[in-house]
């Protein structure tokens, strides 16, 4: 039980110091331009499904962090965020270059264009499905002091009330339990045995694991691509559904969210996934 109390805690601490560091550095940028940085990239779609994008196709989680972020202070929308997620592959971007660079690439390529015309799609589909995204943080404002240059207000209200208390806080709670959660499951279940002993239900093994919102039990699906194991598009469907570690984070801010954004994911990877199949790949 240690062994799991230690790992989750040195992964909570990873990822708070993490975002608490994206949090501090897009909040002060965000307050020493007045604002003008949000309004730049918000006025105009395409600019956040651009940022967003480029910055899940980044190898590891720190990107998606970054887009997290974004969202929870207003510069995104909805659909741009999941645009990024669609593109970000996690930590397992690393291991996937290390071992077949050139199908990586090819992938990250593929999930990039992907996101952003998922992204696009989505924001399009919001308004008539009636569905209203979480608003952002009400405790993000621009106050008269910070025109002022006022470090101590700043200090105080922004990075102590505003990131520490009002996220921070919630996030490291809800890191620690999901991936102590997630660690005992692992421990009691093997994943590649079962798919090897039950192979008629990988596609639905594909979706399940991506749901998990962390990095790790995915590169099941990469190490068997890897020995020729399993076809393209069973890898492709894990790396749509699949967002690494940048969930944890948002399930602390919007659980509506991130369930509309995987429910997405999922019929996204399943249709396209399909048609990669069907052709072969």
């Amino acid at each position: 039980m240690w062994e799991f109390l230690s790992h989750a805690l040195e992964t909570t601490l990873e990822i708070t110091v993490i975002i608490f560091i994206l949090m501090v550095t897009i909040d002060f940028l965000d307050v020493w331009f007045k604002g003008y940085l949000k309004r730049y990239i918000h006025s105009r779609p395409v600019r956040q499904w651009t940022v967003s994008t480029i910055l899940g196709a980044l190898p590891g989680c720190a990107g998606a962090y970054a887009n997290v972020t974004m969202y929870m202070h207003g510069f995104l929308s909805l659909g741009a965020l999941t645009a990024g997620m669609i593109a970000t592959t996690g930590d397992e971007a690393f291991v996937m270059l290390a071992e077949f660079p050139v199908w990586a690439v090819g992938l990250t390529a593929a999930l990039f264009l992907l996101g952003m015309l998922a992204g696009a799609y989505m924001d399009k589909l919001l308004p008539v499905l009636g569905v209203k995204q979480c608003p952002d943080c009400t405790m993000h404002t621009i106050h008269e002091q910070d025109r002022q240059h006022d470090w101590r207000h700043y200090f105080r209200v922004h990075i102590w009330k505003h990131i520490l208390l009002g996220h921070v806080a919630k996030i490291a709670l809800w890191t620690f339990i999901s991936v102590l959660f997630i660690d005992w499951g692992m421990a009691r279940f093997s994943l590649q045995s079962f798919m090897e002993q039950h192979p008629a239900l990988i596609i639905i093994l594909a979706v399940l694991v991506g749901l998990l919102p962390i990095s790790g039990p995915h590169l099941v699906f990469v190490t068997l691509f890897a020995g020729g194991l399993i076809p393209f598009s069973i890898l492709w469907i894990n790396s749509i559904v699949q967002d690494g570690h940048a969930m944890l984070p948002m399930l602390s801010f919007s659980i509506k969210d991130v369930l509309f954004i995987k429910l997405y994911k999922i019929i996204l990877a399943l249709l396209t996934g399909g048609v990669l199949y069907l052709i072969g790949l």
